[in-house]
């Protein structure tokens, strides 16, 4: 099982990570110590709390913005030092790693008080960072699938590589949910105003294409259900990755004022838990979600908004 490692839509404090380096830590006991140029450097890339409104940390779909801080502590070295970070296998389908096609990713530097107002889209890649100190990456991700991203960062000094490469990484899973309404009939009733409508809901869960999308990758003894909570009434089920399943299809009697016919506005899923269940003792993996817009399908069409 892949590890969810995610996070949200707004940025918070750091959760310490520690990065894998070629050697130890430089020793920074001695302040008038000099930095090498094949010494280390001290970074960490860490989830950023918090969670937009209505999304639980373990909800990532498609769309999402996702973000991560980066902070470098290299007190030896030079202030005209630069640091380049450069991800491995960029354009890959490896671990949905295709660069403005997957994903897109915007770096901020953190001020003091905490903010980050001036964002930078990375177009390429070494990605250049001016100083050491706080920054914090923000994904838009594009794609649903499981996400394993491995930066490599290092210090440059006259724009030539002047440290050992830091290792850092970041692992999430995308889920594309989709989440349909029909209206199947309406019918007249003889009482004024009334109509008895027949509707289905159905819903759709995946997390990539890819062969390195493996979260939802059957196995014997796997299981994956669902808990849906929609006006007011609570739905529990197994499903098939991929597979539409429709989990009502019953009527309802709707009642309009004088000389209106039925409207349907927009249905909504006011909770939606996913549970992934593996075959070994492992704990089970869940994802949250809250306030889903459902789409309205119109002659086997999807309705769009508006």
């Amino acid at each position: 099982m892949v590890m969810l490692s995610a996070c949200s839509r707004d940025g918070g404090d750091n959760i310490p990570e520690k990065p894998t380096t070629d050697e130890p830590t430089p020793d920074d006991s001695n302040s008038g110590e000099v930095q090498q140029k094949g010494d280390s450097i001290f970074a960490k890339i860490s989830q950023a709390t918090g969670a937009r409104i209505g999304q639980d940390l373990n909800g990532l779909k498609v769309g999402d913005s996702i973000y991560y801080n980066l902070t470098i502590d290299d007190p030896k070295a030079p202030k005209s030092a630069t640091y380049t970070l450069d991800l491995d296998g960029v354009g890959s389908t490896y671990n949905h790693r295709r660069f403005n096609k997957d994903f897109t990713l915007h770096i901020s530097k953190i001020a003091d008080d905490g903010s980050t107002e001036d964002w930078h889209q990375v177009n390429s890649f070494p990605y250049v960072l001016p100083e050491k100190g706080r920054y914090r990456l923000m994904y838009v991700v594009n794609s649903d699938g499981t996400f394993i991203h491995e930066f490599k960062l290092q210090r440059r000094l006259n724009k030539e590589p002047h440290s050992k490469v830091t290792n850092l990484s970041v692992v999430f899973n995308v889920l594309a949910i989709n989440l349909l309404y029909a209206v199947e009939s309406t019918e007249d009733m003889y009482s004024a105003n009334s109509y008895l409508v027949r509707y289905s809901l159905s819903i759709s869960i995946k997390c990539g294409d890819f062969a390195t999308d493996k979260l939802f990758e059957k196995t014997p003894g796997c299981s994956y259900s669902y808990k849906i909570v929609c006006d007011g009434v609570e739905y529990n089920d197994t499903f098939e990755p991929g597979v539409w399943k429709t989990f009502y299809n019953q009527s309802k009697y709707y009642y309009y004022g004088k000389n209106s016919g039925p409207e349907f506005q927009d249905k909504y899923i006011s909770e939606l838990v996913i549970t992934v269940k593996p075959s070994s003792d492992t704990p089970p993996t869940l994802f949250q979600y809250k306030n889903l817009r459902m789409v309205r399908e119109v002659n086997g069409r999807r309705k769009s908004r508006g």
